[in-house]
């Protein structure tokens, strides 16, 4: 009983977290003048693989996941890409079961780094992939979801924040697969 206490609140403490996140972060980036932030650049590979080790083993889903990352030096906070990569890897352990696959890797292309979050599970409609947005959630009825679907919507403010790209492809039944590209 404690301990489903203690969980309810841990879920309730990163519901509110990712609410003030998404609610700061829309703000930024409607604001025009605050579009180009300054920042130091750091390199990405430990800070990614730590977070994916992170989040594999606290779901105790890391034997699932391959991680391939290269390194690059990328002008963005240490804090955001953290939480960019515990958003995508979090939405693929929560959208696929144990035993599926889930690949997280980056490759640099024409000076952008390229992030991509690939698991095999249910994926999703390209309809519903262009409803993505701040508390949307899909099939709620087939699966029990612990959260208001503000994850995606979060990377995709990230992303934005710093200039990138963002772009899902899937096919229902198979795959469902998140991109990021950030200009160096």
């Amino acid at each position: 009983m404690v301990s489903c206490i203690y969980e309810s609140g841990e879920r309730l403490h990163n519901l509110i977290e990712n609410f003030i996140l998404y609610s700061s972060l829309t703000v930024q980036v409607s604001n025009s003048e605050n579009k180009d932030i300054q920042q130091s650049p750091i390199y990405t590979k430990d800070i990614i693989e730590s977070k994916i080790k992170e989040i594999g083993e606290k779901e105790d889903r890391l034997s699932n996941i391959t991680i391939d990352i290269t390194e690059f030096k990328l002008k963005i906070n240490k804090k955001d890409l953290s939480k960019i990569i515990e958003e995508l890897v979090s939405n693929a352990i929560k959208f696929s079961v144990p035993g599926d696959r889930i690949k997280v890797s980056s490759m640099i292309i024409m000076q952008n780094f390229i992030i991509s979050v690939r698991n095999e599970g249910i994926g999703i409609s390209q309809e519903n992939i262009t409803k993505i947005n701040g508390f949307m959630q899909f099939d709620r009825q087939q699966r029990e979801q612990q959260d208001i679907g503000l994850g995606l919507s979060i990377v995709k403010l990230l992303t934005s924040l710093y200039n990138g790209d963002f772009k899902i492809d899937s096919n229902p039944g198979e795959y469902f697969k998140i991109e990021l590209s950030f200009r160096k």
